[in-house]
Formats: C-alpha cells, sequence, structure tokens
C-alpha cells in the first residue's frame, strides 16, 4: 500500500472549503507567518579639508531643541515597546492558529467537527508552545551557525581595511571562493528543514511529544518513511508554484480595482480640499484618504486567498502524516 498523493490533495481541499471553522486560523496564518522586514541604512561620506566638516554645511543640519530630545527619546521607547508587543501577539497567535489547524484536521478525519470557538481552545494549550519551543530549537541553532559560516567567509574582505589593492583583490576572491560552498549547504539544510518541519509539527502536536522528543520521533518518522516524505514535499512544492501562477492574474485585477477606487477618493478629497486650502495639503489628505482604502482593498482579498491556501497545506499534511503513520510508525 502506498500513498494515494491526488486522494490526499482531493481531500485536503474538501476539508479547506467545507471545513469553514478552519478560515479564521489560516487567515491568522497569512497575516502571521510570513514574517519580514526591511533594513534600511545611510552612508554619508563627505569631503572637506583636513577632514572637519565645512562651517557652511553644519548651519543647514537640523538642530533639536534640548527640551525636544526627551520627548523623541519616550517616542522611540514607546515605539519599541509597540513592536515588541505586536510582535509578541503576532507569535503567540501563529502558533495558537497553527495547533488548532493541526488538531482540528486531525480530529476531523475521526469524526469529531468544531466550531472556531473549539478550535481556539484547542489551539490555547501547552502543544502550542511545545511546538513554538520545539521550532525555536531547530531555527536558532541553524541561524547561529549560518551566521557565523557566513562572518567567517566575510572575514577576508576585512584586507581593504589595510589601503592595499592586491590585498583587497585577493581577500574578495577568498570570500568568493569561501561562499559558494556555503550558499550551496544553507540551500541544503534549507531544504531540508522544510522537508523535516511539517512532520515534526504533527510528531510534537498530534502525539503529545515534548520538545526533544518530537525533534528525534520526527527523524525517525522522516527516515522511516523518506520516500513517501520527500514526495509529499515535491507535490506541495509544486502545488505552490501553481498557486502562485493562479494567483497572479488574481492579484493584478485586485490591484487595479483598489488603484480605481483609492485613486477617485483620493482626487475627490484632494479637489473637495483644494477649495478651502491650498499647497499640499489636499494632496496630503486625498493621500490621506486614499491609500489606506487601496490598502484595504488589496489586503483583504489577499490574506483571505493566502489563508485557504495555509489551510489546504495544514490539511494536506495531516492527512499525508496519518496515512504514512498507518503504514507503520518511525516515531518509537
Amino acid at each position: 500500500m502506498r500513498i494515494n498523493y491526488e486522494d490526499i490533495l482531493r481531500r485536503a481541499w474538501d476539508i479547506t472549503w467545507n471545513y469553514r471553522a478552519l478560515w479564521p486560523f489560516g487567515f491568522i496564518l497569512a497575516l502571521t507567518g510570513a514574517g519580514g522586514g526591511t533594513q534600511a541604512s545611510g552612508n554619508f561620506s563627505g569631503h572637506g579639508q583636513g577632514g572637519n566638516q565645512p562651517p557652511d554645511v553644519t548651519r543647514f543640519l537640523p538642530r533639536i531643541p534640548p527640551e525636544m530630545t526627551k520627548y523623541l527619546v519616550v517616542i522611540a521607547a514607546s515605539l519599541a515597546c509597540l513592536f515588541i508587543i505586536l510582535l509578541i501577539a503576532a507569535t503567540v497567535a501563529r502558533y495558537v492558529a497553527r495547533t488548532s489547524l493541526l488538531l482540528m484536521v486531525d480530529e476531523h478525519e475521526e469524526g469529531t467537527i468544531h466550531t472556531w470557538k473549539e478550535g481556539l481552545g484547542r489551539g490555547w494549550s501547552s502543544a502550542a508552545f511545545r511546538l513554538f519551543l520545539m521550532e525555536l530549537s531547530l531555527t536558532l541553532p541553524t541561524a547561529l551557525v549560518v551566521f557565523i559560516l557566513v562572518s567567517i567567509a566575510l572575514l577576508p574582505l576585512l584586507g581593504w581595511v589595510t589601503g592595499s589593492l592586491i590585498v583587497g583583490l585577493l581577500g574578495t576572491m577568498l570570500s568568493l571562493v569561501m561562499l559558494f560552498p556555503i550558499i550551496l549547504v544553507i540551500i541544503a539544510v534549507t531544504v531540508a528543514i522544510a522537508i523535516f518541519m511539517p512532520i515534526a509539527r504533527r510528531v510534537c502536536v498530534l502525539e503529545g511529544a515534548g520538545v526533544g522528543e518530537a525533534l528525534t520521533g520526527g527523524y525517525r518518522f522522516v527516515r522511516a518513511h523518506l520516500t513517501d516524505v520527500v514526495v509529499m514535499w515535491a507535490v506541495m512544492l509544486g502545488v505552490k508554484i501553481l498557486w502562485l501562477v493562479v494567483l497572479m492574474p488574481v492579484l493584478l485585477l485586485i490591484l487595479l480595482i483598489g488603484a480605481a477606487v483609492g485613486g477617485v477618493l483620493a482626487l475627490a478629497v484632494g479637489g473637495l480640499a483644494s477649495l478651502f486650502t491650498g499647497g499640499l495639503t489636499p494632496w496630503i489628505l486625498g493621500g490621506a484618504v486614499g491609500l489606506p482604502v487601496f490598502l484595504l482593498i488589496v489586503s483583504i482579498p489577499v490574506l483571505f486567498l493566502q489563508g485557504l491556501m495555509e489551510v489546504f497545506k495544514s490539511s494536506a499534511w495531516t492527512l499525508a502524516y496519518r496515512e504514512m503513520r498507518a503504514l507503520g510508525t518511525g516515531t518509537a
């Protein structure tokens, strides 16, 4: 008996579409699961006699009154605290939602149907915390090792500090030579974790395993069903690619609708405001109204569609895990 992947995908879609109590948790994963950030840095250099900044430039620099400094510090600290609170809330919501999806789909196959409130209660449990610790215990050391390896590979670039062109070029060449195998290792490790993690999550949550037991049990399970797990991962990768291809025209249509509605509102508000004020104020007011409307029109359907995809992926992996487990346990 082998895994019927086509049947798994069909059943996963049936669960995704008909078991609508799962939708809120998929929406939460879509909202919080793909974390991202941007880093911006500026490199300002000045050229002057003796390395001193010319006097005619310093007078153009902004001067903050001393009494304003404390307010700026308070604002910066408040924003930092707000960011930390939002990050913690998003992390809690993500792991509760993921745990809810795992348990609800698994229990659905046993004949138990939950409401979304009951599902939330199932997810708000120690299993979510164990899942968080399990993923952290795997990803944090991996990220640390990657950081150390990349840092070592970049060390020869310090040759440019010597001021010697030859030393700098040799250091650059050495860094490139060292980075190439490191990048290959990073790609291999990333793929290995992507294959391993869906199984380890289900061992942790569905089997009630602890952190170490989930990692070791997940490893034994993957080793016992290596071909099935790899094929399932490849199938889901193909599904993701197909989903992106299908989503592109839909996203384009949503962007056009959002731009049209937000643009019309921005022009209307800006035109009305121009009757009472001048300068950039009407455009600022128009943008303040049109931009949020544009973001709202675009984000809600995109998050909804991505949420369905999150439910589908979780359901498919849970169904596959159950069938592999029925073939013979690899967690004991």
